[in-house]
């Protein structure tokens, strides 16, 4: 043992013995002849008595003034101090995942259907503006953009509506859980311009024209954002294996919530390398014995004979097949299509059987019945100065975490301690 470890030791036992002799000191006060309290002259002044501690009280202050008074002397507290006095870490994990999420499959397609979008409606804008522009009708004063989207300017009010182009350029994506907020963006662009066609002074059959060459744009541009971003998707198509009918281009936004963007396709519940298809049913009958089933080592089938017939197929260790008789239970199978990194096999089951409450056997049956394999994995290529920024954190975050699991081991000391002085002050007896 080094001098300095046994310079350690002996100062924790002698701190120890001084915390502990301080905090005994507390405890004992010279015991002095009580004073006889005056006789009151007219009438007797009742004074509240104090509330008695009792022993489990007395116990537990004890523990937490030692264990307090040990944080503080082994730089418990200034440690916490530092941890606290910084930002929690999953604000430097947020950073990081921003700084990466535009190398990710998801965010290069987010970002090339987006910009590709942007021109398009831009283009298509422009040109409204140059047909109107023969009627003399500006848009100006009515509307105006940027590169992210259109002010809606709104006569007699101080704020105006804000029309996303990102949200125009999903148009065409429409389920039960998105809507069509696309629709809604591009609606109120187009009645921002019929608002100020219908305020132009012409008759109705110019304005009329003018309605139907705003109308066709706008189809004809819906038309190509559609056509861009399928072309994007299938792109970097091998980069991503989803189910058939899957819609593209919304990802969830947590709470049933969703946003536009291909965010999802960078997680493996939604693009895992292998996409598996699996088949279950679950079955009873009233005279299978549960004798049958439960065979160590043994190998059970749930086997279908077509028009809701079922038969349980036992291959035993020693190869001695057995079935059940066949019997009825209109059920068929379910269909279940996961995504996973996890590799199956075709064939691969699962066999549970529960006993009837009366009488008769329950069988839970499950085989993988498909297995389809993505045809390539993305890489995430950071260039070197977000490398760099991404690393930084990394490092952060490592010293954050060395820093609190040091905050956890002077509080556990501090513990640990404070309960060995209480039971050798109190008894080892908890009240």
């Amino acid at each position: 043992m080094s001098k300095n470890a046994k310079r350690v030791k002996t100062w924790a036992f002698t701190g120890m013995l001084a915390i502990s002799g301080l905090l005994s000191s507390c405890d004992n006060h010279e015991e002095k002849e009580p004073v006889k309290p005056q006789q009151p002259t007219t009438e007797v002044s009742v004074q509240p008595q104090p509330k008695q501690r009792t022993d489990r009280e007395i116990r537990d202050e004890y523990t937490k003034h030692v264990r307090d008074s040990i944080v503080q002397a082994n730089g418990g507290r200034d440690y916490q101090n530092q941890l606290d006095s910084q930002r929690r870490s999953w604000y430097d994990k947020d950073d990081i995942y921003t700084l990466e999420y535009p190398y990710t499959l998801g965010g290069v397609m987010d970002r090339e259907v987006i910009n590709a979008g942007s021109k398009i409606i831009e283009n298509s804008y422009n040109k409204i503006v140059m047909e109107l522009g023969k009627y003399h009708v500006r848009l100006d004063d009515a509307i105006s953009q940027d590169s992210t989207g259109f002010d809606i300017k709104n006569s007699g009010y101080s704020w105006n509506n804000r029309v996303s182009k990102e949200a125009m350029c999903f148009i065409g994506i429409e389920n039960e859980e998105v809507g069509s907020e696309e629709e809604y963006e591009w609606r109120q662009l187009v009645e921002a311009v019929d608002r100020v066609i219908d305020a132009a002074d012409y008759g109705q059959p110019n304005k009329d024209n003018m309605h139907a060459m705003v109308s066709q744009i706008v189809k004809d541009t819906k038309a190509s954002l559609i056509q861009s971003r399928k072309s994007i998707e299938k792109k970097y198509a091998d980069y991503y294996l989803v189910p058939e009918n899957t819609v593209m281009g919304t990802s969830d936004a947590g709470e049933g919530g969703y946003v536009y963007g291909y965010e999802d396709l960078n997680y493996e519940w939604y693009n895992g390398k292998y996409l598996i298809t699996t088949r279950s049913v679950s079955v009873y009958d009233s005279k299978l014995t549960v004798d049958f089933f439960g065979e160590p080592g043994a190998k059970y089938e749930l086997i279908s004979l077509g028009e809701g017939k079922w038969q349980v197929v036992k291959t035993s260790t020693d190869g001695k097949v057995s079935k059940t008789h066949v019997f009825e239970d209109k059920k068929d199978f379910d269909v279940n299509v996961h995504s996973t990194n996890t590799p199956e096999r075709v064939g691969e089951s699962s066999f549970n059987f529960e006993p009837g409450y009366n009488y008769g056997v329950h069988v839970s049956f499950s085989q993988v019945a498909n297995v389809q394999t993505r045809k390539k994995d993305w890489t995430v290529k950071l260039p070197q100065n977000v490398q760099q920024q991404v690393d930084s954190l990394h490092q952060v975050i490592n010293a954050k975490e060395e820093l609190e699991n040091e905050v956890s081991r002077k509080f556990c000391e501090a513990d640990s301690i404070s309960r060995a002085m209480t039971r050798e002050r109190f008894g080892s007896r908890e009240l």
